[in-house]
């Protein structure tokens, strides 16, 4: 078996940035991103009834960031507040339109004291390569079947799968900070993020029988049940789910030099200029 590719890509991007107007709290920023890219995806293998045909892919993206400081205060328990959105769009020539739009919030109601609250909503698309990477069949992977328990001699195809669908990534995060004191630097953190994916893009699962249920034409056997062959290229999974909670202490303090290296280098320095140093 042999497979072949070559990926050419050529990418372009314009960002720019600047005030828009005036608030309370200071001036209102919009970030705006217009770019493309052109790839070339040429692959082929040997083996296999329909050759793999070229793939190209041209790109156009564009994308919004709006930031709006609203409150700036010195009174307690108001502190500052500041707004963030952003709108994305892609067009992609070879698999059709994705699109990402997000917002938050940061409230500072005192110095020490910082809450920041986001929501992002984001599609993406396979890549050229989990699309059109060449199907290459090697027959002879050693797997382990977890249905039966055994190790199983296989026929393993991989490449690309051109019946992928777009991902869609919806993510919470809340965070919150403390600062109490200065010295010494001292800083509590505890921030939480939600994850839900549909269609995330992934590997195959192993051999279990929860992904044979859900991909049952991956997995070929015999008439005893052997498992005999796997369709390894990627799919997509109809949801997934994460919840992370993390926290933690941050601390800091500046060590003092240590007497013997600033003796070190006052002795340097009177070997090199005897004089002293030239200039004021």
């Amino acid at each position: 078996d042999r497979a072949r590719s070559n990926n050419d890509v050529l990418t372009s991007d314009l960002t720019m940035n600047g005030a828009l107007f005036r608030l309370p709290a200071g001036d209102a920023s919009l970030t705006a991103r217009v770019g493309g890219s052109l790839s070339h995806l040429d692959s082929s293998s040997t083996r296999i009834l329909t050759p793999t045909p070229a793939l190209k892919r041209t790109l156009g993206v564009g994308s919004l960031s709006l930031d709006l400081p609203l409150i700036d205060s010195p009174t307690p328990f108001v502190g500052k507040l500041s707004l963030n959105g952003n709108a994305t769009a892609q067009t992609l020539s070879d698999f059709g339109s994705v699109r990402g739009f997000g917002g938050g919030v940061t409230w500072a109601p005192v110095k020490a004291v910082s809450f920041v609250a986001s929501y992002k909503d984001e599609e993406s698309a396979p890549t050229v390569q989990q699309l059109g990477d060449p199907v290459l069949s090697n027959g002879s992977v050693r797997i382990f079947d977890y249905v039966n328990g055994v190790s199983a001699q296989v026929s393993y195809l991989t490449g690309g799968n051109p019946a992928l669908a777009k991902a869609d990534v919806r993510e919470w995060r809340l965070g919150l900070t403390v600062k109490p004191f200065q010295k010494p630097n001292v800083t509590f953190s505890l921030d939480y993020t939600g994850t839900r994916t549909e269609n995330g893009i992934t590997a195959l699962p192993a051999v279990t029988s929860a992904s044979a249920a859900a991909f049952g034409a991956r997995y070929t056997r015999d008439g005893a049940g052997n498992l005999i062959a796997v369709d390894a290229r990627p799919v997509n999974i109809a949801q997934q789910r994460s919840d992370v909670l993390r926290w933690g202490v941050n601390f800091s303090k500046t060590l003092k030099t240590p007497q013997a290296q600033i003796d070190a280098m006052r002795a340097y320095m009177r070997k090199r200029f005897p004089g002293g140093p030239s200039g004021a």
